[in-house]
């Protein structure tokens, strides 16, 4: 475990040291391509040695207080910083207008189902900070984008009613300039949800927004269907020694140990078809037909059917005794 550790740390330190390198190269380069936005004599920054709105002064100023904040701010910073490079070397090639876009739901997982808020959260904050970095003028606006799928052949990722909480909160950030406990508190308001979890998939407030009840289900699905299952399946002792493969394939099920397991089995599988009822029910109301089937057979199917195979076979081996 210490090895591993180790490994990890050491692998951590390396990237944040590859990470300020690279930093540190493209400050040298712009250095040497404009010195006199260094000069030693006068503060950085000094609106005698420069033009406080060039572009050079904008990249330079902003890389030089980026180099002074600790290491754990690194990724981000570099990421801001590639990103204001990029938007320089569109506008030299002559695109005086730039749109941004950002991603309030999908990038985070190719069949992901939930969205994590706190993650697209820190995405349009980083992006809030390239355009303080850029010449007002430049950015002509930002596109939030809302992945369904990563291609055409791919699975689909979060549905568009999960990921609600997560535009919400984007578009706030977006127009408050930042995220605070107000910006939280309009949110919670404007969602109908008492909690708005930010960093946690789980949430134990609902909602009254449009397609709320599809996250709640969705949710359900996600957390507890494929675990409650196994758990039945693979991690209760009665159903791995008297009830395995060879038992059911030959029909053989002991008449009392049964009883230990056949109520569980049929409580839970009642319990996950009255859910996906209402999931299907509930989805049918807002996508084509052949995307409910599609997500049922990605995300619930697998599950579902193995339990109801199951129980099938148990009713037969009973029978089989009898």
């Amino acid at each position: 475990m210490k090895e591993q550790q180790l490994i990890f740390l050491d692998k951590r330190r390396f990237t944040l040291l590859l990470l300020n390198c690279m930093m540190y190269l493209i400050h040298m380069y712009y250095q040497q391509k404009h010195p006199s936005c260094f000069h030693a004599s006068k503060p950085h920054g000094s609106p005698s040695n420069r033009n406080s709105q060039s572009p050079e002064f904008l990249l330079t100023g902003t890389l030089q207080t980026w180099l002074k904040i600790g290491e754990t701010r690194s990724i981000g910073i570099l990421l801001c910083l590639i990103s204001v490079l990029l938007v320089e070397k569109y506008r030299r090639c002559g695109f005086s207008k730039v749109w941004f876009a950002s991603a309030f739901k999908g990038a985070t997982g190719v069949n992901q189902s939930l969205t994590l808020i706190g993650h697209h959260l820190k995405n349009h904050l980083q992006w809030l900070k390239v355009a303080s970095s850029i010449p007002a003028d430049v950015l002509q606006g930002i596109a939030l984008t809302g992945w369904q799928r990563y291609d055409h052949f791919s699975v689909l990722c979060e549905l568009f009613p999960v990921a609600i909480p997560s535009l919400a909160v984007c578009l706030q950030a977006l127009e408050n300039g930042g995220y605070s406990e107000k910006v939280k508190e309009n949110v919670e308001k404007l969602l109908g949800m008492s909690n708005l979890e930010l960093d946690t998939f789980v949430s134990t407030s609902t909602g009254t927004f449009p397609g709320s009840n599809i996250l709640t289900l969705v949710t359900q699905v996600s957390f507890y269907l494929k675990s409650s299952v196994d758990e039945l399946l693979e991690r209760n002792r009665y159903v791995t020694g008297w009830f395995s493969p060879y038992h059911r394939k030959r029909k053989i099920i002991h008449p009392i140990i049964m009883h230990h397991f056949q109520p569980d089995a049929i409580s839970l599988l009642s319990k996950w078809k009255a859910v996906v009822q209402d999931l299907q029910a509930a989805m049918e109301q807002v996508f084509h037909k052949c995307t409910v089937e599609e997500w049922m057979e990605e995300n619930v199917h697998p599950s579902l059917e193995k339990l109801q195979q199951v129980v099938d076979d148990l009713d037969k081996a009973i029978k089989a005794q009898n």
